[in-house]
């Protein structure tokens, strides 16, 4: 159990790193949006959440906390014409737009949750994009996945897709796939 345990908070560890290896890459000269020379680091713009003033390698670190947080990657939220080809500034893509509104949400949550319990903001229980997302870009709770796929394909399409979500995301924290989460 201990080696299981550990071989999980490995995999979990070294996708992290690759997601956040992934999004951190340096962008050339010739990218769109990064407009920077290689070896240097082009400022931020069209921050419309995070203060404008935010340093480029704290965006950075923000941007991979999101990535990880939904599953995704950069092309999630920003526009990608080709593989290393990104226009950051662009805000076409509506996952933009969405992740936006998510910041202020979970801002406002935060701020709540100090004023009810009457603690500190370093003594509360902070909301992060994972602590709904846990992984996935739509949260939703399996048991409701589940009984969608049966009412619109059937229980066979519902069993082929517990399937192949357990092995897509078993000992993550995606979903719970225990006993008790599926029986009502």
């Amino acid at each position: 159990m201990v080696a299981r345990h550990t071989l999980m908070l490995l995999t979990f560890a070294a996708a992290l790193l690759a997601a956040g290896l992934i999004c951190a890459q340096e962008p050339d000269s010739t990218q769109r949006g990064g407009g920077a020379v290689r070896g240097q680091l082009a400022a931020p713009r069209n921050l419309q959440v995070l203060a404008e003033d935010t340093p480029q390698p704290q965006v950075l670190q923000t941007m991979q906390q999101f990535a990880a947080a939904l599953g995704v990657q950069c092309g999630y939220c920003h526009v990608q014409d080709t593989p290393t080809d990104f226009d950051f500034h662009s805000d076409d893509k509506p996952q933009k737009k969405v992740a936006r509104e998510m910041m202020l949400m979970v801002r406002e949550i935060n701020a709540k949750v100090v004023a009810a319990v009457g603690q500190s903001e370093s003594k509360t229980t902070r909301t992060l994009c994972v602590t709904c997302h846990r992984g996935v870009a739509i949260p939703r709770q399996l048991v409701d996945i589940l009984d969608r796929t049966t009412v619109e394909t059937g229980m066979a399409s519902a069993i082929a897709q517990y399937r192949d979500l357990r092995k897509q995301y078993f000992g993550g924290q995606a979903y719970d796939f225990s006993e008790g989460s599926l029986v009502a």
